[in-house]
């Protein structure tokens, strides 16, 4: 298993954990939130956690703190989804209520904020040049905004499944959604070229809804997690599975940590 995979934030109901997957062990944990927590984001360049909740929440988390630094309220319903600029100056926040909201992470305040009709979003992700955010939901389709107009660029055509998650490759070139399934059906993470604007390649493995699947690792790998209470990692340039790490509990959502 790789050096990078070895830690990595996981969730499970209202409780953060910074779990070594090579020792079996939390290195940290955090509570704070009401309700479940439903994503969690790690900020490299100001080496944070975020996370939102069903509480109606987000919140900025610090490793040697216990309480949360920024307590973000804004939103009516569940915040399904959250994404930072690559500098970690500005947060976009998704949620059941159909709003996006961006707000400035060193002050803590609403900036803006833009009504999506009939969409319930599921996850969103900012592009490391700033230029796209990609937006999933539960109209199974995949689209393309312009981050500050928010508006649409354009859409990928509609998968089988509800697209659970979705990330952008470091390059800018490649995104990746995640599914919705059962016993198998479903339940693949599907690779798209944003040049091309088609889909590369499906990867199938899982059993149950893949919950969460990020690049990482210089864009050479895919961590997956599932409602199936596995971790896998992919091998992103040849499209195969290399490992797979069984958890006691189905996890919504995972995040790389940066090495130390």
């Amino acid at each position: 298993m790789s050096k990078s995979f070895r830690e990595n934030l996981a969730i499970s109901n209202s409780s953060l954990e910074l779990f070594d997957f090579l020792t079996n062990k939390s290195v940290k944990s955090w509570q704070g939130h009401e309700k479940d927590i439903t994503k969690v984001l790690y900020c490299p360049k100001i080496e944070k956690y975020l996370s939102s909740s069903r509480d109606k929440t987000v919140k900025l988390w610090s490793i040697s703190q216990e309480k949360p630094e920024l307590d973000l309220k804004g939103h009516d319903l569940v915040v399904t989804s959250i994404a930072a600029d690559s500098e970690n100056r500005y947060l976009i926040s998704g949620s059941r209520d159909n709003n996006l909201n961006l707000w400035d992470l060193q002050t803590g305040k609403l900036v803006t904020s833009a009504y999506i009709s009939r969409n319930l979003i599921s996850d969103i992700f900012w592009s490391n040049d700033n230029r796209l955010l990609i937006q999933t939901g539960e109209d199974k389709e995949v689209r393309i905004w312009d981050p500050y107009n928010l508006k649409v660029i354009y859409s990928f055509p509609k998968k089988q499944y509800i697209q659970s998650s979705c990330h952008i490759s470091r390059d800018n070139n490649y995104a990746i959604t995640s599914s919705n399934g059962f016993q198998g059906n479903g339940c693949e993470i599907t690779i798209w070229d944003l040049r091309k604007r088609c889909i590369v390649k499906e990867l199938f493995g899982h059993e149950q809804t893949v919950t969460c699947a990020k690049i990482i690792n210089n864009d050479s790998q895919i961590v997956s997690c599932s409602n199936d209470s596995t971790v896998r990692l992919w091998d992103f340039k040849n499209h195969r599975l290399i490992d797979t790490v069984f958890v006691s509990n189905a996890l919504s959502s995972v995040a790389e940590s940066q090495d130390q």
